[in-house]
């Protein structure tokens, strides 16, 4: 059995041998063909219990064996705070969890005072896939997520959640905060999110070569200052194949559809947003509220209207010091409540350049349509006009530079656009 040793040096610590605290689990945990087997609720709360004493399972499998189903670790456990995640800092989970396509539901935890809070709570090194988390009710402090509050060098696979995650800073859907190499892939939240800071559907902050693919957001997100449908703060890492279709609203700065604030080299691509974007200060825009240097938004669209009370409002970008080309804003309304000039692309083109965009001609920009002295380009920060007939034909898309194929059955990774339900691109995964 692998990390023999520390398994025995923790179970001297706690006085009990190794037959009396396995014998619950099935299976050695050397591999994924014989994995430790998590069959019951009891199984997952031994499991929390040994990482938060010390034991990280580096290099160990677990399988879930059943749905499990968590209303005994609810308000009437653990002093009315419900479930005690697995893992905390400085006890890091750091094996692979495989979920095995199974649910958990009813996952509860009630604590305003918990840092790194979710099922997991800090994970490290690890793996957690093919899981359904259902009914979900966390409400946490710092670092919260419904399958994992903080993650470092690690991946979440195959998810979903539905619920309600609420927190302060780094709140997520799936995790609240990724840290150096992580992953998101292939998940979806249909949950409401709900924080102060750095909020996104999938995930609250996302730092330093992370990347989150292949994911949808269909709830709600909201909170104060970077907010986002999918990741509400991102840093040196990147964005692609998503999209978010709930509304999201920020009651500060930084608010956008797929992410609100983008810090130093940073990438969305091939992301769509369909709900409804506010924001009661700056930066606010249909896929990202602000871009920072070094940044780039490429072969996206935005349909819901954009609101901002303040300044820097646009179809795409709320301020823009970077590059955004090949993106299509479709959105019906933009509201600017202070200088009353959003751009329908970007709200403030400051530095970075613009290419190949455009905008929906019938856009109404605070009410009514811009009266334009002279017609906006592809170049400019209102985008090149186009209309119901350009944008509802599959031909047109190849002015912006897509490349989208008839139907879901060529789509792919590598061909992520195909024509879908309401002539309009679609996500290879949809």
């Amino acid at each position: 059995m692998k990390n023999l040793n520390k398994h025995l040096a923790l179970l001297a610590l706690i006085g009990l041998s190794i037959s009396s605290v396995y014998a619950q689990w099935e299976g050695s945990g050397d591999s994924s063909s014989d994995p430790f087997l998590i069959k019951t609720p009891a199984d997952l709360a031994q499991l929390s219990s040994l990482v938060n004493a010390g034991n990280d399972f580096e290099d160990t499998f677990f399988l879930m064996e059943n749905d499990l189903d968590l209303s005994d670790y609810d308000v009437n456990f653990n002093e009315g705070k419900g479930w005690i995640p697995v893992g905390n800092a400085p006890n890091s989970f750091s094996g692979n969890f495989n979920g095995n396509g199974k649910k958990i539901t009813n996952l509860y935890i009630n604590n305003n005072s918990l840092n790194f809070a979710g099922l997991f709570g800090y994970v490290k090194g690890g793996v957690i896939e093919n899981l359904e988390l259902e009914n979900v009710n966390v409400t946490g402090n710092y670092i919260v997520g419904c399958a994992a509050g903080y993650m470092e060098e690690s991946s979440i696979t195959n998810c979903s959640f539905s619920g309600t995650v609420n927190g302060s800073y780094s709140v997520g859907g799936l995790a609240g905060e990724l840290d150096t190499d992580c992953s998101i892939i292939g998940c979806s939240a249909s949950g409401t999110v709900n924080g102060n800071n750095h909020v996104g559907g999938i995930a609250g902050s996302v730092s330093i070569d992370c990347f989150i693919t292949n994911c949808s957001s269909t709830g709600d997100v909201s909170g104060n200052s970077n907010i986002g449908g999918i990741a509400g703060y991102l840093e040196e890492s990147s964005i692609a194949d998503c999209n978010s279709t709930g509304d999201v609203f920020g009651d500060s700065n930084s608010v956008g559809g797929i992410a609100g604030y983008l810090d130093e080299i940073c990438s969305i691509n091939n992301c769509y947003s369909t709900g409804n974007i506010i924001g009661n200060y700056n930066n606010v825009g249909g896929i990202a509220g602000y871009l920072d240097a070094d940044c780039s938004i490429s072969n996206c669209y935005s349909t819901g209207d954009v609101t901002g009370d303040n300044n820097y409002v646009g179809g795409i970008a709320g301020y823009q010091s970077c590059d955004v080309f090949n993106c299509v804003a479709l959105n019906s309304n933009l509201v600017d409540g202070f200088f009353g000039s959003p751009g329908r692309i970007v709200g403030d083109a400051w530095s970075g350049s613009l290419s190949d965009n455009y905008a929906n001609g019938n856009m109404l920009i605070n009410g009514s349509l811009p009266a334009f002295g002279t017609l906006p380009t592809h170049t400019d920060p209102d985008g090149e006009g186009l209309y119901f007939n350009e944008y509802q034909s599959l031909a047109w898309w190849t002015t912006p530079g897509w490349t989208i194929v008839s139907s879901k059955d060529f789509a792919s990774p590598s061909a992520p656009w195909y024509w879908g339900a309401g002539n309009r691109p679609k996500l290879w995964f949809e």
